[in-house]
């Protein structure tokens, strides 16, 4: 009777299922010990470790959901300032195994406590009455829940933990925040603007493309600078061009006591950017990734 083996990974790189199946009367037996692994469950358990250790070093990351080359939240009618304020507050949110994308803060000993709505509004470091227009816009597009005085973020969005979703990237927890509190509040619709670029990242390289899924490095489509102009609705003329690029690389955020850009130009004659996989980055190679920004960010 010939029997194989199963191992199922959660995203974290830890074993949630082994079982064996017996071919010939199709039945499954759990199984608490596992002799050997495959090249290939060798090499996703190794990648997936190599991620645990990484995120945890940026302390960690929330999925966030969205449809492969459309802008971030294009349907939604959201101030840009906006997006950029609540891709940071996800940082916040409880795991989906708890009480499920609950705004939540550290109290004595580090006790999870449901943040309160002034709390909301410290932590985005915003006045009144631009955070009266955040609550409402969030609100009124159903991103943001207030129920019984608690605040939830959507799960159809954002999600801590297990991820279901078909198409998402991690949002480093520590990086988002560093980055978010480097600008002020006048440079959060730039940075909102920035961040709707996300959907056009190429899984592995953080390269920005309109084939993002491209598995061939040479057959990647990068975008121009003329073309993320036109993705973001911004008109190609040279002076506008310019400080577009400008703005763009004008964004800062904090590695390891370095201050590096948010997003890398590579000039013409190839003329597309990177963006920096140290706060949002997608695939699972993390050794190609570290590559990627040495290769970019500290050449």
């Amino acid at each position: 009777m010939e029997r194989q083996t199963l191992l199922v990974f959660d995203d974290t790189g830890q074993v949630v299922e082994e079982s064996t199946f017996c071919k010939q009367k199709n039945e499954k037996i759990n199984i608490k010990l596992v002799k050997e692994l495959t090249p290939k469950q060798k090499r996703l358990l190794t990648n997936k470790s190599e991620l645990t250790l990484h995120s945890e070093g940026l302390g960690g990351y929330i999925h966030m959901n969205y449809t492969e080359n459309t802008k971030l939240f294009s349907e939604l009618n959201i101030d840009l300032a906006n997006i950029s304020r609540l891709i940071y507050l996800s940082t916040y949110i409880d795991y989906n195994n708890r009480e499920e994308n609950l705004l939540v803060k550290n109290g004595q000993g580090n006790r999870r406590i449901s943040m309160t709505r002034k709390d909301i509004q410290n932590v985005l470091l915003l006045k009144d009455t631009a955070f009266k227009a955040f609550l409402k816009d969030m609100k009124d597009n159903n991103l943001l829940f207030e129920v019984e005085g608690k605040f939830y973020l959507s799960p159809c969005i954002f999600s801590k933990g297990k991820c279901n979703f078909e198409e998402y990237t991690r949002v480093f927890v520590d990086t988002t925040r560093d980055l978010y509190r480097g600008t002020t509040s006048r440079q959060h619709k730039l940075l909102g603007q920035a961040l709707q670029l996300i959907p056009y990242l190429h899984f592995d390289s953080n390269v920005l493309c309109k084939n993002p899924k491209e598995q061939d490095y040479t057959k990647r489509e990068k975008l121009t600078l003329e073309d993320i102009a036109n993705i973001l609705g911004v008109k190609c003329e040279k002076s506008i061009l310019s400080k577009l690029k400008k703005s763009l690389e004008s964004l800062k955020v904090n590695i390891n006591g370095q201050e590096l850009p948010l997003f890398k130009y590579v000039p013409k004659p190839y003329d597309y950017f990177v963006l920096n996989s140290y706060v949002v980055w997608k695939g699972n190679d993390v050794a190609k990734m570290k590559e990627n920004i040495q290769f970019y960010f500290f050449s």
